[in-house]
């Protein structure tokens, strides 16, 4: 990223962080279709089109300083640049993101969507090798994502980024998909299993494998401090531990969801957190606000790393 663009977003990034008003990310969900089959997510099961064409007016009403574009799959939406281009066309421009399960991500398509403005790539991955394309139900998926990445990384994105999810089934592999993440000269981020998409707690941290849990928290903070390409922060990595142990839940309240990040599902509704049902359309947001909630049932990264307080380490880890 040039330096003048750097600073454009560092002054915007204070002034959302200084107002308080606006939401500090959006989320836009442009589409629930997906094409992988994971068992801890229902979105492959839904069909539904006519999503919005143009997300721009929601992100000039809001004012975030982050867009993050999600799915679903959003690379199933065959206007997914003309999407980013239109929102990186708003003055301010915010900060664009998108997250992608990399099965669509061709190199090509990368270069379209850096030219067309965006500035970090998000890729889910899981599992070291095979067993993440079982988990995804993509055979050759793993292989994809490694082949195509020195090329994604030569397209000058700011970031380029592999976001896991810690959970039962991949405790033996998280510190692995971080050593391998740093050999692919990429940077690395976390998020915590939450059942509430599925109402399915089995991939919940057993009882008997929280003092693993305790050890690979541990490496991955000596490898964050040593390596530096783990951005996720302590505030968020030193309450995993707990949020198993409490069974899936943390803290008296959430309060990031409906303050610092919205929801827009693909039709234009808002929501405080993707898993909360709509309290209104877009266009009704002066005047609608979402119910007082009590709701601790994740330790989803939108979630804590919204709440983490903004340190001098925090600003470092990303990279302000």
């Amino acid at each position: 990223m040039r330096a003048l663009d750097r600073f454009a977003y560092g002054r915007t990034f204070f002034d959302n962080v200084l107002g308080g008003a606006a939401p500090r990310i959006l989320y836009l969900e442009v589409t629930k279709r997906c094409n992988a089959f994971c068992s801890f997510c229902p979105y492959w099961q839904d069909h539904r089109r006519n999503e919005l064409a143009d997300y721009s007016p929601i992100v000039r009403k809001l004012r975030p300083f982050c867009v993050t574009f999600t799915g679903g799959e959003p690379l199933l939406r065959r206007d997914m640049t003309d999407l980013v281009r239109q929102v990186v066309a708003l003055s301010p421009r915010p900060y664009t993101a998108l997250l992608t399960n990399g099965w669509l991500l061709t190199v090509d398509k990368a270069r379209a969507l850096r030219e067309a403005g965006l500035e970090q790539l998000s890729i889910s991955v899981d599992y070291v090798g095979a067993r993440h394309d079982e988990q995804r139900g993509l055979p050759g998926l793993y292989r994809r994502i490694e082949e195509r990445m020195p090329a994604l990384r030569a397209l000058g994105f700011d970031r380029v980024v592999i976001n896991t999810v810690i959970m039962e089934s991949n405790l033996d592999s998280v510190v692995e998909v971080a050593r391998t993440t740093l050999s692919w000269g990429v940077y690395q981020t976390f998020s915590a299993y939450c059942p509430l998409k599925t109402d399915q707690a089995g991939e919940l941290i057993a009882k008997e494998k929280l003092r693993a849990l305790a050890r690979v928290i541990d490496e991955l903070k000596h490898l964050k401090r040593r390596e530096h390409h783990i951005v996720s922060s302590d505030h968020y990595l030193d309450r995993v531990l707990p949020y198993f142990e409490n069974g899936g839940r943390i803290g008296d309240e959430c309060t990031a969801a409906g303050r610092r990040f919205y929801h827009i599902d693909p039709w234009g509704y808002a929501k405080i957190c993707p898993e909360f049902d709509p309290f209104a359309h877009w266009t009704e947001m002066d005047w609608k606000r979402p119910a007082p909630h009590d709701c601790t049932k994740c330790w989803y990264g939108c979630r804590g790393e919204n709440e983490a307080p903004l340190t001098l380490a925090r600003l470092r880890d990303l990279r302000v």
